[in-house]
């Protein structure tokens, strides 16, 4: 399989931020942009290649009926994947890849609640269905730019925060294992409030909050966030490698929420480390 080189950042936010006139390609019935078009195609391949690895886990990994079960349902979703993959061809319009999205995410739903049912057995299973889940967000992500309608603004909005709740969580959890060993250098609180301020964050998102009072809410994170890049920046990198891979996700989802929230770039805390 040929290798598919991943969107940038800007070029996903980008396409979010075209005038209205710039979007007339990628609304309605009228067939998306090529560089739309090859944004959502560069997801979707990575996201068809992160549940085969799911697929093969749950074959390496587990044992009896109710794992083939979850084998099925992987597979279901993979064909639906690969359908949806079928229709990104130049002259498909934004509906028709929507129309073909929604049943794979209804059955992706699926198999990702079966696999955090599981217990421990099942934690390399669930690890990849955590990579799963994180490359459906991007792929989510890619679809929905340029459509600024309010419900897709709205789900937009709502998965970004869920993804910076997740990310600020695993940054609490590896800092403390990796810092803590060495006392004194971190504490418990740094990365904490970061949680809380994604976690507050999140929660206006979910219930619809304007973009003033998202933006409001977003002022938190950033100082929580410059507390903890205060930690971040005293860190070498080949020390603690696990960790600024970490921290860096954290801040490319801070990024881009900063861009959608229409917020000043030059006033973001960036992360930087030492090396």
């Amino acid at each position: 399989m040929s290798c598919v080189p991943k969107p940038s950042l800007l070029a996903l936010v980008l396409l979010f931020a075209v005038p209205a006139a710039g979007r007339s390609t990628d609304a309605g019935a009228s067939g998306v942009s090529k560089e739309y078009l090859t944004l959502v195609q560069a997801e979707t391949h990575y996201l068809v290649r992160a549940l085969e690895r799911l697929q093969q886990t749950i074959i390496n990994e587990l044992d009896g009926r109710r794992e083939r079960t979850l084998y099925r349902q992987a597979d279901a979703a993979l064909s639906l994947l690969v359908d949806f993959e079928t229709a990104l061809k130049p002259g498909v319009s934004r509906a028709q890849l929507y129309a073909r999205y929604a049943p794979f995410e209804s059955r992706l739903s699926e198999l990702l609640d079966a696999a955090e049912k599981m217990g421990k057995e099942g934690r390399a299973v669930q690890r990849e269905a955590s990579r799963v889940e994180s490359e459906d967000e991007e792929l989510h992500f890619a679809l929905s730019a340029g459509d600024t309608s309010a419900e897709r603004v709205q789900q937009v909005f709502k998965r970004q925060a869920r993804r910076l709740v997740t990310a600020a969580k695993e940054l609490e959890q590896t800092a403390q294992y990796a810092l803590l060993k060495a006392p004194g250098q971190v504490s418990p609180g740094d990365f904490r409030k970061l949680v809380e301020a994604a976690a507050h964050f999140q929660k206006s998102a979910e219930a619809g909050a304007n973009p003033e009072q998202l933006r409001k809410d977003f002022r938190e994170v950033d100082r929580s966030w410059q507390r903890a890049l205060e930690v971040l920046k005293l860190v070498k990198a080949r020390e603690n490698l696990h960790l600024v891979r970490t921290a860096a996700k954290m801040d490319q989802i801070h990024e881009r929420l900063y861009r959608l929230l229409g917020l000043k770039e030059k006033d973001r805390p960036r992360l930087t480390i030492s090396t």
